[in-house]
């Protein structure tokens, strides 16, 4: 509108004299006593209305103020602080907020290149890229129009990132693959629509598009003048991939999970069921063999021994009968078996908000459920087995590229092996070395997870996976020997020591931790989450040195991790012990700082 522009001029034009401004908008800071880092949001400078107590409330950017320690410091800045940094603080119980804002004087540039990768969920709202020859993040329109003198025009209008000719091999890679996968389809059924098999049906759709390339979300098309970028191509290329391959692996271990539960299912999906208790009703849409949570301590749970040992179903209520029991909607509910009834046939007429896959059976008085719930709960589809063998057989090959891509080790299969070198492990540390931002780094990284867990004995894989989900729950020590057990049978199995020594860690077996974490290096140097691992083990063994050490050698391999925290405060520590001749034992406030 006029009157946004005319606000936009005028802020131009108040920003436009940076004379006295230090720091540049996207430059990275830290503050000199609580320690936090941050980006440069924006600055002002400050006016004697401005100091008055009653005009420095709160606003919009403006979630903490601090006291000028400079009675001449008029410039005072809006800082956006890194996700960790907040999170390590509020644990040290020194809460601050998602945006800061505060005096010239009180901030400092950050200059260790470990420490410059700022992660918020604010950053890719005002800011383009981070610019690692700056070490700086690069102001979006808006800012760069309202601080013309903070952007460096000459440095970043002729960028181009390093790692595009990669980024083009790895989407032509995945392109190649999803097309192998869907004639791995077509091998089972020409036309899964006309036959009624939709779950295939659905995976030949996304495949189709991954293959063309048609992955790219609309807001990402029209974010920039300049076009889709190659990151974000092969960012959205390899999140759909592996997206699809979690989800396959999922449905056929949970299908697995359900086949081979000792524990009778007494409702069915679809059936209309009553709570004993609390009198509502609902559709069932979901269970689970056991509770996904700790549910010991539920009120409603108090009357029945071990629910624990009971199965628990996902409930989608009727939204009236909710308004009665509870005061107010509820989109689910999460139900033990023993408080659930079959609702009598005359009071199966109610109100449920379904996914539209979902039908009605008038006979019946229940709701039919789609496919792939079917699929995952162990039921039986009208296909003879189809399905499930094709989702296997494309899980298969999956596993096969991702183990040829963690050992670089041949498939025997020509084409495999060629999307393989394409996919090269090499290639994907090059684009997380030159990622532009905090979520290109985290696709990278949940791509590394798959890798890193795939197998090819799928007996093994679901072993692994049970351990995971046993780990998930909350069941640690349960966790633990299901990963001891896999890794007996394969103690090559680099990402099943990985998670033993998270387990290690959780249970305080510091020692444990270690070894398993150095075991996990062994089989995977560049392993940089059991550097992670190791990092905090060192740090809560209190021996910062090589806390620090492991911290940098996994941001050498991720510069984005989110462990840039902990180093800092490592980095923090150390300094004030060399300047103090700190000593830890007896010390309260080095013990005090260890523990963050």
């Amino acid at each position: 509108s006029t009157k946004e522009l005319q606000v936009l001029k005028q802020n131009r034009k108040d920003h436009s004299n940076r004379e006295g401004v230090k720091y540049r908008v996207g430059q990275v800071v830290k503050h000199k006593t609580s320690n936090w880092r941050g980006v440069i949001l924006g600055w002002n400078r400050q006016t004697a209305k401005d100091d008055d107590p009653k005009q420095t409330q709160a606003t919009s950017l403006t979630k903490k103020s601090y006291q000028s320690t400079t009675p001449d410091d008029d410039i005072k800045y809006f800082v956006v602080l890194d996700w960790g940094d907040a999170s390590i603080l509020h644990q040290a119980n020194r809460p601050v907020s998602s945006i800061m804002n505060v005096y010239q004087s009180d901030l400092s540039l950050v200059e260790d290149p470990d420490l410059l990768r700022i992660r918020s969920g604010q950053m890719t709202e005002h800011f383009e890229r981070f610019d690692a020859e700056t070490g700086s993040f690069v102001p979006g329109p808006t800012l760069a129009y309202i601080h013309p003198h903070d952007y460096l025009q000459e440095i970043w209008s002729s960028y181009s990132n390093p790692s595009d000719p990669v980024a083009q091999e790895i989407v032509s890679g995945i392109q190649t693959m999803a097309h192998r996968l869907r004639q791995i389809i077509f091998g089972y059924t020409s036309a899964p629509e006309a036959r009624n098999l939709h779950v295939l049906s659905s995976y030949l759709s996304r495949l189709s598009k991954l293959a063309d390339g048609d992955v790219i979300p609309s807001e990402e098309q029209f974010r920039s003048t300049k076009g889709v970028s190659a990151q974000s191509t092969v960012k959205c290329h390899l999140q759909s991939f592996m997206n699809l391959a979690v989800e396959i692996n999922d449905t056929l271990w949970t299908r697995r999970t359900s086949l081979e539960t000792d524990r009778k299912i007494r409702f069915a999906l679809g059936e209309v069921v009553q709570h004993k208790k609390y009198g509502f009703r609902g559709v069932v849409v979901a269970w689970d063999p056991e509770p996904a949570y700790e549910v010991t301590h539920w009120d409603g749970l108090q009357h029945i021994d071990s629910p624990e040992s009971y199965p628990f179903y996902h409930v989608i209520p009727d939204p009236s009968d909710t308004m009665v029991a509870f005061g107010g909607e509820r989109s689910w509910r999460y139900v033990c078996e023993e408080n659930l009834e079959l609702c009598p046939r005359d009071s199966r007429d109610i109100e449920v908000d379904l996914e539209p896959e979902w039908s009605y059976d008038a006979a019946a008085c229940s709701y039919l459920p789609p496919d792939d719930l079917i699929l995952r709960h162990g039921g039986q589809l009208n296909d003879e087995g189809l399905t499930e063998k094709c989702l296997q057989e494309i899980k298969t090959s999956i596993d096969s590229l991702l183990v040829s891509i963690r050992e670089s080790s041949s498939t025997g299969d020509e084409q495999l092996d060629s999307i393989s070198e394409q996919l090269a492990m090499k290639k994907f540390f090059e684009i997380l070395k030159h990622a532009e931002d905090s979520d290109m780094a985290t696709v990278l990284s949940d791509s590394f997870k798959e890798i890193w867990k795939a197998h090819k004995d799928k007996d093994i894989r679901y072993t692994f996976d049970t351990g995971v989900n046993h780990l998930l729950k909350g069941k640690t020590e349960l966790a633990l020997s299901t990963f001891g057990e896999v890794v007996d049978i394969d103690p090559e199995y680099g990402e099943a020591w990985n998670k033993a020594s998270t387990c290690e860690f959780m249970i305080g077996n510091l020692d444990a931790s270690m070894a398993a974490a150095q075991k996990t290096l062994e089989i995977i140097p560049s392993h940089f989450h059991a550097l992670n691992g190791l990092g905090l083990v060192y740090n809560e063994k209190k021996d910062l040195k090589d806390a620090r050490d492991a911290f940098r050698r996994s941001m050498q391999l991720d510069p984005w991790s989110p462990v840039s925290g902990r180093l800092s405060v490592c980095l923090d520590t150390l300094q004030r012990w060399d300047k103090t001749s700190l000593k830890v034992k007896g010390n309260p406030e080095a013990e005090e700082n260890l523990s963050l």
